[in-house]
């Protein structure tokens, strides 16, 4: 038995990025920075992810999800694998199946959740 979950909180590094195909889906992607402070005299690392979202979640965030926001993310981990030069690259990519967006937007009374994997 496997497990592939993956929740990561952090920010948009900038604005997503949106594609709509003939077969009228849409994939938005964005990428995730989390800070994180270590030792005593707090050095920062910057952790990136790179976040790809289909389908209801795709067409939430590309009406909501702005540069800069708090977001928290849970999906599943994808591995993309290509070759560039001859040699084989790969990055890992979270396929979000629930976003939250922390800070509330313009047009929004409260924060907003997008989940497309509901509870049963």
């Amino acid at each position: 038995m496997a497990i592939n979950t993956a929740t990561l909180s952090g920010h948009a590094g900038a604005e997503p990025e949106s594609t709509n195909f003939d077969s009228g889906s849409v994939v938005t992607r964005f990428t995730l920075y989390q800070n994180e402070y270590r030792g005593d005299d707090k050095e920062q690392k910057v952790h990136r992810f790179h976040v790809e979202a289909w389908g209801g979640t795709a067409e939430y965030l590309k009406k909501h999800l702005h540069k800069g926001a708090p977001v928290v993310v849970q999906g599943t981990l994808n591995e993309d694998r290509w070759e560039k030069d001859g040699a084989n690259r790969s990055r890992i990519i979270v396929k979000a199946t629930r976003v939250e967006i922390l800070a509330k937007a313009k047009d929004q009374d409260e924060t907003a959740v997008y989940d497309d994997d509901p509870e049963f």
